[in-house]
């Protein structure tokens, strides 16, 4: 069941993702050595990291695989993903990578807890749950504020490397354009060769 109390934070934690995805865009593939060598998932794998790390989503997933298996199945994929994203950006930024994780986690206690509001008859645990319920957004919201000053720090630095890339890139201008007409003519192992005689 949505969660419309919970749709425009859902809706920034989004934005937020979007945002962590654009910083590692910003690096080339060999920022992440090891990347390609990382194996899919098993299932086995999915299902002990959520345990670990989210084990609201762990429980909501089976649960579906019980009610649903094309949901469950949905909610594997997600957790995939999820993963990637992770363990992609605790290469970059662990607390960040923490804090991605922190997040994700309270979405999942919205989910539940705006759930058993609609389930619940009885008025006084329906404001308790509630109760819980603006805590933990409140506590979404914190984290939040607390995630923008690190993105933009790691932003911040991107941004410098790159500009210390681009200035490296300008002085070594005529180096490289020789080297890759040498590469052009000559073959990489050839122009290698040679570079290894002048060596010695």
């Amino acid at each position: 069941m949505k969660n419309p109390i919970a749709s425009p934070l859902c809706q920034f934690a989004r934005f937020l993702a979007a945002l962590a995805g654009l910083a590692l865009s910003l690096f080339p593939a060999n920022g992440f050595a090891g990347d390609e060598e990382r194996e899919a998932p098993s299932l086995a794998g999915i299902e002990e990291f959520l345990k670990e790390h989210l084990p609201e989503f762990s429980n909501q997933l089976q649960d579906l695989k019980h009610e649903s298996w094309n949901e469950y199945v949905e909610g594997l994929e997600r957790a995939a993903d999820l993963m990637r994203e992770f363990f992609e950006l605790e290469e970059r930024n662990g607390e960040l990578a923490q804090m991605f994780l922190k997040q994700h986690r309270l979405e999942q206690i919205i989910d539940v807890l705006a759930e058993e509001w609609h389930e619940e008859e009885d008025e006084k645990k329906k404001d308790e749950i509630k109760q819980e319920l603006h805590d933990t957004l409140a506590d979404a919201f914190g984290l939040e504020q607390d995630m923008l000053p690190v993105e933009i720090e790691g932003l911040e630095e991107e941004i410098r490397e790159l500009k210390q890339k681009l200035k490296e890139r300008a002085e070594n201008r005529e180096q490289t354009i020789s080297e890759a007409v040498e590469e052009i003519l000559f073959g990489e192992d050839e122009v290698e060769e040679d570079g290894d005689q002048k060596d010695e």
